[in-house]
C-alpha cells in the first residue's frame, strides 16, 4: 500500500493513492495504519511477514484472492498462500501501484 500527498489547484494538500509520501499527512497515516491493522487481523500474519509482502505477491483479481508468502519470510520457513476476504482484497486492489512495490515500510 502506498500513499502520496497531492497538491490541489488551490495549494491545499490531500491524501490520494499513488506513490509513497515524502511528507505523510495525518489522514494518510491513519488510513494506511487502519489497512495494516485490518490486514493483520484478517490474515493472521505477523508484522514482519506483512512487511515482506510486495504487491506482486498478491493475486487480487482471481475468483479467490490470495497472497503468496515466501518461505524465507515466514516463521516456519515453509511458505504459504493466504486467502483474502473479498472486502480486504478490494481495499488492497484500490491501493496497488506496480508489481514490485513494497506494501508497507
Amino acid at each position: 500500500m502506498t500513499w502520496s500527498l497531492s497538491m490541489g489547484v488551490d495549494g491545499d494538500s490531500s491524501c490520494a493513492c499513488g506513490t509513497r509520501p515524502q511528507v505523510a499527512g495525518p489522514s494518510c497515516v491513519g488510513e494506511e495504519r487502519a489497512l495494516i491493522y485490518k490486514t493483520l487481523v484478517l490474515t493472521g500474519l505477523r508484522l514482519n511477514e506483512l512487511r515482506s509482502l510486495t504487491i506482486g505477491q498478491l493475486d487480487l483479481d482471481s475468483a479467490t484472492p490470495f497472497a503468496v508468502l515466501d518461505a524465507k519470510d515466514e516463521k516456519n520457513r515453509q511458505g504459504s498462500e493466504i486467502l483474502l476476504r473479498a472486502d480486504l482484497a478490494a481495499h488492497l486492489r484500490e491501493s496497488r501501484t506496480s508489481s514490485s512495490d513494497v506494501l508497507w515500510l
